[in-house]
């Protein structure tokens, strides 16, 4: 299926565009509610954000996770931050779910959830045992990726923004 090119310029908040639904956001670009299927989504990851920002701060009471250290509460504050941020974006996402909007809502949660990351390398508030494989290692590699994708990710999204807030090739 090809994707449907989407035209747009902002004029004041809002965004004019010339089709309906723009590829993979479920967005509704007249300013209505996203789609069923959209809603549903930001539903479920308000639901799944609740349930992580519960766990996340029972951690180390639990005590469950063993290689988690007490370091791990220099950490919390930016976590916390982080689902609290996502978990607002995904509410109002159920009802005002334009293209520019959804991609500008992106862009904030991933804006707070790099500082996350990036407290998270430097505390690394875990100690594994010495069994034979470099788990430190393993978890730092999965935590560049992670910071990197999420910078990258940052860059996708201004440049998408600014492409949805361009007037298309060919018109003044």
């Amino acid at each position: 299926m090809a994707a449907v090119p989407i035209r747009a310029r902002f004029e004041g908040m809002g965004a004019v565009l010339e089709h309906d639904r723009s590829p993979g956001t479920g967005a509704d670009h007249r300013g209505g509610p996203a789609s069923a299927a959209a809603r549903l989504g930001y539903a479920v990851a308000v639901v799944i954000n609740v349930v992580m920002l519960y766990v996340v701060n029972q951690l180390l009471e639990w005590d469950i996770v063993p290689f988690l250290t007490a370091e791990f509460d220099r950490v919390l504050p930016l976590v916390n931050l982080s689902l609290a941020v996502s978990i607002g974006v995904n509410v109002v996402r159920l009802l005002y779910a334009r293209a520019w909007f959804v991609t500008l809502t992106d862009l904030v949660a991933t804006g707070f959830g790099l500082p996350a990351l990036i407290q998270t390398w430097r505390v690394f508030p875990f100690e594994f045992d010495r069994d034979g494989f470099p788990w430190d290692q393993g978890v730092r590699v999965i935590l560049v990726v992670a910071i990197a994708g999420s910078a990258i990710a940052m860059v996708v999204g201004l440049v998408k923004l600014i492409r949805l807030a361009l007037p298309p090739a060919g018109e003044s």
